[in-house]
């Protein structure tokens, strides 16, 4: 028995230092006084923490999850977002700029919010890709 609990501990361990474990990314949409709460695994950190969400109504949500792809010297713009997206670097370099502001560079594991209705352009002056995570949040009837 003494031998078993010696084997948990130590896989356990060992899952949680494995350096060829996935990535795993926890997204909440939470209030404002549950923000920067404890995270979800003792070794998680974390990566971006936006301003308010701005402009919902009341009423469910459609949220969606996907990867963008800028390719090398590239740029994709939106005219106006139907909700607030979250735009997180997974790899490369890249510029976003949002209603006109002065654009923001972003790198690997680094993020921006743009609220909804905003203007947006994402651009990439690299050689290689740039792949993003998009996590936008859109009330009943908004468009996609």
């Amino acid at each position: 028995m003494a031998a078993l609990t010696g084997l948990l501990v130590v896989a356990g361990a060992v899952a949680l230092w494995n350096p060829w474990v996935n990535d795993w990314f926890f997204i909440g949409v939470r209030p404002e006084p549950a923000r920067g709460g404890v995270m979800p695994l003792p070794n998680a950190s974390r990566v971006y923490e936006s301003p308010d969400l701005e402009g919902l109504s009341a009423g469910p949500y459609t949220e969606t999850l996907r990867i963008v792809t800028v390719p090398a010297g590239g740029q994709i713009t939106v005219d106006q977002e139907p909700g607030p997206e979250m735009f997180l670097v997974l790899s490369g370099q890249g510029r976003i700029g949002v209603n006109g502001d002065s654009p923001i560079s972003l790198g690997n594991s680094q993020a921006a919010l743009a609220q909804q209705g905003a203007s947006v352009w994402i651009s990439n002056s690299s050689g290689e890709a740039l792949s993003l995570l998009s996590f936008s949040v859109v009330g009943f009837g908004g468009g996609q």
